[in-house]
């Protein structure tokens, strides 16, 4: 019941098809609401089957269901756009590397940094198992942890466009550092007051916040200065670059926690994140300053 991530492809068909360049952005805070939206069915569905008396094992396999029909709609339903331009020479690798802006670069670092604390949302839904304590029963525990994690979904697709639609008519990156900082914010809140059930509903509506920022406007930041013809390229470069710091961080994170380590492995978070906010916050002010 993780946060699903939606293939870049699907990400752009998406934006091209609203129009104009200045919704593109909108675009994807729309596709990111409704890739939300599904993540909030799930949860709401297995906690209704979990209550329904169904073994927890069943449910985990009828998720086989919906994602065998979304594969099956991507493969027959959708065409790919052909291109009218002929087939060139594949082109040098160093080449391609040096058409890649530094700012570029340098933006996959702090998001690199950042994602070295941002592990995995599912590990709210053990967190809320366990801040409900030995006493509930397993399905009710099961069920109430799944709704927290349905509203974490639900908070995160009600703000994915909003901070689209901002994203239109602001600059990006200050707002994806404020993002950032919501995140460490809801990394300390884990840190400090994760056994309480108040604190950890309130670290849950802003991750689910903080997700939307991050997923809506991440992808909108690295388009403002990838060449048009290297954007998927550029996405895909973005992408390895969230998958190894969230796995690295959610590894870790996992470990602590099996050791009972709850507060070094998100206070390790927090220093991560902060490092990753600290670097966008310098490329802003860089950004700012006036060229010589």
């Amino acid at each position: 019941m993780d946060q699903p991530r939606v293939p870049f492809a699907f990400t752009g068909l998406s934006a091209r098809r609203c129009g104009r360049e200045n919704a593109l952005w909108s675009a994807y805070g729309l596709e990111r609401a409704g890739d939300m939206l599904g993540a909030v069915s799930g949860p709401l569905l297995a906690t209704l089957l979990l209550w329904c008396g169904i073994q927890f094992r069943s449910v985990i396999l009828w998720t086989l269901v919906p994602g065998v029909a979304a594969a099956a709609c991507l493969f027959f339903l959708t065409r790919e756009r052909s291109t009218s331009s002929a087939a060139s020479p594949e082109p040098d690798g160093r080449k391609v590397r040096s058409r890649f802006p530094k700012m570029f670069w340098l933006f996959l670092v702090g998001v690199l940094l950042f994602g070295l604390g941002d592990f995995s949302r599912t590990f709210l839904i053990w967190l809320a198992a366990r801040t409900l304590g030995e006493t509930a029963s397993a399905p009710g525990t099961l069920s109430i942890a799944a709704l927290l994690y349905a509203l974490h979904n639900l908070v995160s697709a009600a703000a994915a466009y909003p901070v689209g639609w901002l994203g239109d008519r602001r600059s990006k990156l200050p707002v994806l550092v404020a993002g950032y900082g919501l995140g460490v914010l809801t990394n300390g809140v884990l840190a400090l007051y994760w056994t309480s059930l108040p604190s950890l509903t309130i670290a849950i509506v802003l991750s689910g916040v903080y997700i939307a920022i991050e997923e809506t406007l991440e992808k909108a930041v690295a388009a403002e200065w990838l060449p048009r013809d290297l954007r998927s390229l550029g996405f895909g470069i973005l992408a390895c670059t969230n998958a190894v710091g969230d796995m690295a961080s959610s590894l870790y994170v996992g470990l602590l926690l099996q050791q009972g380590a709850s507060e070094y492995a998100f206070g390790i978070a927090v220093v991560a994140g902060t490092a990753g906010v600290v670097w966008m916050a310098g490329m802003v002010f860089s950004l700012r300053l006036p060229r010589g």
